[in-house]
């Protein structure tokens, strides 16, 4: 085999002629519902190529060498990047189902989902990409990433669970550009923490900087539970867990005999196994010692009569909050999750920021006008908009938009007639 045409002639024929029994990570691929599609810039490949290009694609052939590994053992590869087999995600593990991967110079890749009933997640690997290129990452239409090179494993996001369709476009490669994608998805094991008798749902031991110091499950016989917190109750943060399983129940949560929070619980099913991802909240008092949480169900807000549920999981957490760092009287977290990343405070600026980074960046702002605050968003490509406004009534801060590498933003604080207005603008950065 002394030229490239003999190469291309072996390939094609072991192709044709390769059994039934596929490379696992490929099999997954398939059983997975999961098919890439190439949309080539240019025309002409030969068949040999063609065929090589459809084992290549799934990123799942190993160098080849002597090497007595079994398959399992052998390195995943992606447009050129070595992708793991097993990922976390804020502490939830996910494994690894299967890979796209696009020819040199491609200008789109696709790959189409099926459903599952298991949260998904999606690396994009780029490679060659030339300065001042995008790789942007689309599901159905709505944008997901965008990603810098020249060469780059981009960290996992977070994708949704219903069939649909993953995209990459790339945007001034060159015909040295590769681009892929590697899928993920959940096991059956949860993040450590405080899981439910039945292991479907968990209050994490660690959410960005803060730690669970208590927590409990209510016990269907009884429709009760409770536990015990130190410290001071301003620094306790609450969360709380109800799935009604069909049935029309609320929930009570109190602190010291004291009403803390009440609600109507939801039918979550399998979709929330991670509560406190979702926030939680405060008392508000000061009180320093040994404070006594105790969650109920009952049959309407607030209600003071335990009725228990059968079929009912309900469940508190408490953690502690670290000290943030002061901006404007409010205290500004250091750390903070957002789409299944964590994110560092990276820059606290006045009413005005000039934004232009190599990765993504969550951005806020904390209001400083009793008139409202709007953040105002003018990317150098695109037409100007606003995320999400605070009113003057209470303060507070807000983070609410992820902006994307590729492109420089004006950012700026305004009120409900697009005036300038005092605060300050909030920039966070993933963290390494």
């Amino acid at each position: 085999m002394n030229t490239i045409d003999d190469l291309k002639a072996t390939l094609a024929a072991d192709a044709s002629s390769v059994d039934g029994v596929p490379h696992t990570a490929r099999a997954a691929g398939v059983d997975g519902k999961i098919r890439a599609i190439r949309r080539q810039r240019r025309a002409g490949a030969v068949a040999g190529v063609a065929a090589l290009a459809a084992i290549v694609g799934f990123g799942v052939l190993p160098a080849l060498s002597d090497d007595p590994r079994t398959p399992a053992d052998e390195q995943l590869e992606v447009a050129g990047h070595v992708v793991p087999r097993e990922i976390e995600i804020l502490d939830f593990p996910f494994r690894f189902v299967a890979s796209a991967e696009s020819q040199r110079g491609d200008a789109t890749l696709e790959l189409e989902l099926g459903d599952s009933d298991r949260r998904r997640a999606v690396a994009v690997a780029v490679d060659d990409l030339p300065a001042g290129a995008t790789v942007t990452l689309t599901e159905d239409g709505a944008l997901l990433a965008r990603v810098v090179g020249p060469s780059k494993l981009d960290d996992p996001l977070l994708v949704g669970r219903d069939e649909g369709t993953l995209t990459l476009t790339v945007s001034g490669g060159s015909d040295e550009t590769r681009v892929g994608l590697a899928t993920y998805e959940r096991t059956d094991e949860l993040a450590p923490g405080l899981t439910d008798p039945g292991g479907t749902v968990v209050f994490r031991d660690h959410v960005a900087d803060r730690s669970l110091v208590g927590g409990a499950w209510v016990d269907p016989a009884t429709g009760e539970a409770s536990f015990t917190v130190r410290g001071r109750l301003d620094e306790i943060r609450v969360s709380d867990y109800c799935d009604s399983n069909g049935a029309r129940v609320f929930y009570v949560v109190a602190i010291d005999d004291g009403v803390f929070q009440s609600g109507r619980c939801d039918d979550l099913g399998t979709f929330d196994e991670d509560p406190a991802g979702g926030g939680w909240a405060s008392s508000g008092a000061s009180t320093h010692g040994v404070h006594h949480v105790r969650m109920w169900t009952t049959d309407r807000q607030f209600s003071e009569k335990v009725v228990p549920f059968p079929g009912v999981l309900a469940g508190s957490a408490a953690y502690d909050a670290r000290p943030g760092r002061p901006v404007l009287g409010e205290e500004i977290p250091e750390l903070t999750e957002w789409d299944g990343r964590l994110f560092e405070l990276e820059a606290v600026d006045g009413r005005t920021h000039h934004l232009e980074a190599d990765g993504p960046r969550l951005v806020g702002f904390v209001l400083g006008s009793k008139d409202g605050t709007w953040l105002r968003i003018q990317p150098e490509k695109g037409p100007v908009r606003e995320g999400t406004g605070l009113d003057g009534d209470n303060g507070g801060s807000s983070l609410d938009t992820l902006l994307w590498p590729g492109q420089a933003y004006g950012l700026s604080l305004v009120d409900l007639r697009g005036e300038p207005v005092d605060g300050a603008i909030l920039v966070y950065r993933p963290v390494d």
